[in-house]
């Protein structure tokens, strides 16, 4: 999937599947902040640095809004079997769902 040019914020995310979780090192603080997850996800991120997290095991979407914690459970109820996650730049979500018929569906998110 294509991904969008990144914010130039400096932070890193680590996407730790070992430990089931995503790791946020903080620009220039060296600072981590975790969100625990349940199982394997992947990583997306917007132009706006809101960071999107697809957790296979619960078969949730997650926003991790730009400069806030803790993440929050988009109410999707679209998805079967949620595998990976990108975003265009006009802010459109797609997401890989290979449940019931194998798709790729789009989100559009109001702000």
């Amino acid at each position: 999937m294509a991904i969008p040019p990144l914010p130039t914020a400096g932070n890193v995310y680590v996407n730790d599947d070992a430990e089931c979780r995503v790791v946020k090192l903080g620009a220039g603080s060296g600072a981590q902040t975790e969100v625990p997850l349940t199982g394997l996800h992947t990583l997306g991120m917007d132009t706006a640095g809101n960071l999107y997290v697809v957790d296979v095991d619960t078969i949730r979407l997650l926003e991790l809004a730009a400069g806030t914690s803790p993440p929050i459970v988009l109410p999707v109820n679209v998805l079967n079997g949620p595998q990976d996650v990108t975003v265009d730049g006009a802010g459109n979500l797609y997401v890989l769902d290979s449940g019931s018929f194998g798709q790729v569906v789009k989100l559009t998110l109001s702000r």
